[in-house]
């Protein structure tokens, strides 16, 4: 990354400890949005200042997730965009109003966007059925892992079980998982 500058847009200072643990330390420029992102009103709210902030920056592609770029995407002028959408699950939340919402934000978002990213085909296929969107326009961009800084941050399975109380030998399932019906956890 050398050769290339990252700026990430926040929406508090309290997210600054976190970027630095996503980021394992390597620079990179922030800039701070608000308001906190702590109900839906603040989130539009927030995705309507990132819009603004960016009218007039100087950067060559934005890359943005959730319904983020949506009032971007609306400026005449503006650069190229990635979206992407971690899931469909917003179309999930709340009750059927607001899942309608987040659905024509995304789907719109999804449309109007240079490029999809995708974490894998099942995404691919459900975001094209429900962007309708051009297959040539998305491509698969897979979450990124560094196994080692992992591997130097976890504690052994032995730890783990010790520390929760759980046998040797019990059968232990883990979701790391929204808690939506269409998840079925159940």
């Amino acid at each position: 990354m050398n050769d290339v500058d990252v700026e990430v847009v926040l929406d508090s200072e309290e997210r600054l400890e976190r970027l630095g643990e996503i980021t394992q330390g390597v620079p990179i420029n922030y800039h701070v949005v608000g308001p906190a992102v702590t109900n839906i009103a603040s989130k539009a709210t927030y995705a309507y200042n990132i819009a603004r902030y960016l009218k007039d920056k100087d950067f060559d592609i934005l890359h943005s997730c959730d319904v983020l770029p949506y009032f971007y995407l609306k400026h005449r002028d503006r650069k190229p965009v990635v979206h992407q959408p971690f899931s469909s699950e917003l179309f999930q939340i709340g009750g059927g109003d607001i899942r309608r919402f987040f659905y024509f934000v995304l789907r719109s978002c999804g449309q109007k966007a240079d490029a999809l990213a995708v974490v894998g085909e099942w995404q691919m296929e459900q975001m094209l059925r429900d962007y309708r969107v051009n297959r040539d326009k998305a491509f698969v961009l897979p979450v990124g892992i560094d196994i080692d800084f992992i591997r130097s941050k976890a504690k052994s399975k032995g730890e783990v079980r010790a520390e929760h109380g759980i046998g040797e030998h019990a059968f232990v399932v883990l979701s790391v998982n929204i808690l939506e019906k269409c998840k079925d956890i159940d």
